[in-house]
């Protein structure tokens, strides 16, 4: 179950195969979130999925301060951090 409300994508061409929460993640770091504030709960597991993607090498009480933009641009790029460093 997804913390976020799904959403329609607004990246992808051609087919999305993003989930609820990379599709929030995305449209949140744009400034194109319609659902308003993330909550709490949110921006826990944001903070979270950045400090792991980016495998203690972040500070989760410094990400959970970060507005919720800037939070969301942070977990994309841990996201992509954590893929260049393992898949790639």
């Amino acid at each position: 179950m997804s913390l976020f409300p799904d959403s329609e994508c607004t990246t992808c061409v051609g087919g999305c195969a993003c989930g609820p929460q990379e599709r929030a993640i995305r449209r949140i770091a744009r400034g194109d979130w319609p659902h308003g504030p993330m909550t709490p709960e949110q921006r826990e597991w944001a903070a979270c999925e950045a400090d792991s993607a980016w495998e203690g090498a972040s500070d989760y009480d410094s990400l959970i301060l970060l507005d919720d933009k800037t939070l969301a641009e942070s977990l994309f790029q841990a996201w992509w951090d954590y893929v260049r460093s393992n898949v790639l």
